[in-house]
């Protein structure tokens, strides 16, 4: 046996200074309104740099020893003019050797003076960047998120993410909390705290001044943010029930925020080299925060810093933001093509849906597919401080991309315990490629590669096969095939994907329709008693011809070696059914302004042909695509079939998350029925059957308060009848004033 060794090859930029000052304009800018004599916190930039991207994934510890050697020597190396400047002014300055600069206070005078050095490149403000901010919650958590990505089957199994060590980059760590407080590795390095240091000069919280015990924010609006990111990570139990990803595994932690939730640029570097010098260094690195304020763009300040660690083999999970749903909304710096993003799922109307609040892609660094997966993240139940040791099982309700990010860092400390010899990039790449498919077919600009499945990314490593199913109907992969309202007498043809989403052979045994009865029909399908290589699929071929005004179901079983989903079951429903007449709108007109105070919604409901109730729900939003919708339910007095009667103005929300578990439903069944209803409890007409012409008797009124000042809405009203057919009206607009 022998062991390859690596030499570090070093490019070295000498680029000339660019006509004019070495001074940014952001921190020229601050001169112009700073008090004279004002210390200004700067980053120094130097021109010699180490392309970390010549370097390849190394093994460490040795060649990271090598790496961090370089590192320092190239900077002191460069920088040493410059530091002798700065000792001759009695200037303290801190060391960012990881990018080749310095961090300082300096005033005006000594600004330019440095500007004058020919070994600098540049000298900008030290930044500030703020901490993500959080998703306000509107319903209890449903606790459906362990089950969602199977950990618990892969406890099972024995992995816990035992001898694994996570990094956790945010505002701290409660150590007392119950849940997370002993899973701290507690050695001499394994807290780190730049604002410690700085309390000396500056006023500093408890928490702040804190050099050599883990805590977290328990002042600031948003407290606790690192102590949850924790608490999915590998918390244990809270009353009972888990909440982490990976409870068998280590944490340290840097606390890169301060308790205002602001941080400064020089900190986080500093954070990232106490990770890449740390004598017994971390598996992962869990940063759930990024550059929220400018979306959309590539912003490189720590590119040089993740590429340092994951050239260190140390793996680097970013939240993916939440600046959704426009596209091409992405942040850095999970943007880098070294990072892996995540986004999230879960919102008011499906737990598996990709969240409103989610970054979309592409990237804006390579164009490349944006987020790499998207794993849970709204209404997740974790840990919060327990103030000061007063609550030691403190829960919390948490929702944002945050929190979906540890999802993927605590499956990735799983996947490490199960198989520790192989890479970080090699588990990453199993995790992607076991992703269960969501929304478009194949890896998309909202979900990446698909929703987190830690159970099929093990058996993918381990060669096993794993059977997965995906269907035309979002959400695909929930084995229910629903056609909806079919008007009787036509028909309509979908085709179900079955595929080896493992790494071993998978034999498909028997297609038994023995379930599937009139008027559904197994068309076409070329998968019985055929093997599936790795990624190969077959397909499934079901036609819905309704005869008549009522609803259907049917079942087809598949049976194949999957040892663990030997038989699948997938539900097949649809309804013979006419959707309901279109409403007419009324008022206020299209394109109307000036429009202040409640605003007054009138719509015609219309009936519906196969004489089903329906409801009518009217629709708000600023975006013409109606993807900030508000639903608001409405009301027709001179309906004779009353659903419900709401009185004009309230607006009625019933929010309905329900999870169902059980060890005996196949995994990716079990996931998907967790199901999150949204109930709009609304009152309209139902009407009798008949031709759908208009009657004024079925006016609709809705009164709406609290709209924006100087806005554009755009609003329509959607009619569904009981068998979910559905029609919606024109789409008008107006000004507010």
């Amino acid at each position: 046996m022998f062991r390859l060794s690596f030499t570090i090859i070093l490019l070295f930029a000498l680029v000339l200074p660019a006509s004019g000052s070495l001074i940014t304009s952001d921190l020229q800018e601050y001169l112009e309104t700073a008090e004279a004599g004002a210390e200004i916190p700067i980053i120094i930039d130097f021109f010699e740099t180490v392309d970390l991207q010549t370097l390849g994934f190394f093994d460490r510890p040795v060649d990271r020893a090598s790496m961090v050697r370089t590192l320092k020597k190239a900077a002191e190396r460069n920088q040493s003019p410059v530091r002798d400047l700065l000792g001759w002014r009695g200037k303290r300055f801190r060391d960012l050797w990881i990018i080749n600069s310095l961090a300082l206070h300096a005033d005006e005078s000594l600004i330019l003076a440095l500007a004058e050095q020919p070994e600098i490149k540049k000298i900008r403000l030290d930044g500030i960047i703020k901490a993500e901010e959080p998703i306000q919650n509107q319903q209890p958590a449903a606790g459906w998120n362990l089950q969602a990505i199977q950990a618990p089957d892969l406890w099972a199994e024995g992995f816990t993410g035992e001898d694994v060590v996570i990094a956790v980059f945010d505002s701290g760590v409660d150590l007392r909390h119950a849940a997370i407080g002993s899973k701290w590795r507690g050695g001499a390095d394994d807290w780190f705290n730049p604002y410690a240091a700085q309390c000396s000069t500056a006023a500093c919280t408890p928490c702040e001044a804190s050099g050599e015990t883990p805590c977290d924010d328990e002042t600031g609006e948003d407290r606790g943010h690192g102590t949850a990111v924790t608490g999915i990570l590998l918390g244990g139990e809270i009353d009972g029930e888990p909440i982490g990803v990976a409870p068998g595994a280590q944490w340290i932690a840097a606390k890169i925020f301060r308790d205002d939730g602001t941080a400064s640029l020089s900190f986080i570097h500093e954070a990232f080299q106490w990770i890449l010098d740390h004598p017994d260094p971390p598996d992962l690195v869990n940063g759930s925060w990024g550059f929220e304020s400018s979306s959309g763009e590539c912003d490189g300040e720590y590119r040089p810093d993740v590429q340092a660690l994951r050239n260190a083999g140390i793996g680097v999970v970013f939240s993916a933001g939440n600046t959704g749903p426009d596209p091409a909304s992405s942040i850095s710096p999970a943007n880098y093509p070294e990072s892996l993003a995540v986004g999230s799922t879960g919102s008011i109307s499906s737990l598996f849906e990709v969240s409103p609040f989610s970054a979309r892609g592409p990237s804006a660094c390579d164009g490349s597919i944006y987020p790499d997966s998207v794993a849970p993240g709204f209404h997740i139940r974790t840990a919060a401080v327990t103030m000061g040791g007063l609550t030691p099982e403190a829960v919390g309700i948490v929702s944002g991309t945050s929190f979906a990010a540890p999802h993927v860092t605590g499956v990735l400390a799983l996947l490490r315990n199960a198989f520790p010899e192989l890479s970080m990039s090699g588990l990453e790449a199993a995790l992607l490629q076991s992703a269960e498919d969501l929304g478009e077919a194949g890896a998309d600009q909202a979900y990446g590669s698909g929703m987190l499945n830690a159970l099929a990314a093990h058996h993918l490593l381990m060669g096993i096969p794993n059977i997965s199913l995906h269907d035309p109907i979002a959400p695909a992969n929930d084995l229910i095939l629903d056609f909806g309202s079919v008007s009787p007498g036509g028909e309509v043809l979908e085709t179900v994907v079955i595929q080896n989403a493992g790494s071993g052979l998978l034999r498909i045994e028997e297609i038994d329709t023995s379930a599937l009865g009139p008027p559904f029909f197994l068309s076409v399908q070329d998968c019985t008693d055929i093997s599936l290589g790795e990624e190969e699929s077959c397909s499934l071929s079901i036609r819905f011809a309704p005869p008549s005004h009522e609803a259907y179901q049917g079942e087809i079983l598949i049976r194949s070696n999957d040892p663990d989903e030997n038989l699948v079951i997938l539900s097949i429903t649809g309804a013979g059914n006419s959707p309901p007449f279109p409403p007419l709108l009324v008022s206020p007109e299209n394109q109307a302004t000036g429009l202040s105070g409640p605003v007054v919604f009138q719509w015609i409901h219309q009936n519906d042909p196969d004489d089903d109730p329906v409801s009518d729900t009217l629709l708000l939003s600023k975006l013409g695509d109606f993807s900030d919708r508000i639903l608001i339910g409405g009301e027709s007095d001179a309906s004779p079939r009353r659903m419900l009667t709401a009185s004009a103005g309230s607006v009625l929300w019933l929010l309905g998350i329900i999870g169902i578990f059980c060890r005996g439903i196949r995994p990716s069944l079990k996931r998907m029925i967790v199901l999150s209803g949204l109930a709009l409890l609304v009152s309209c007409g139902g009407g009798g059957g008949g031709n759908g012409d208009a009657d004024p008797g079925n006016m609709v009124e809705r009164t709406v308060t609290s709209l924006d000042p100087d806005s554009v809405y755009h609003w329509k009203v959607v009619s569904e009848d009981s068998l979910g057919g559905t029609s919606e009206s024109e789409v008008r607009s107006f000004r507010t004033r």
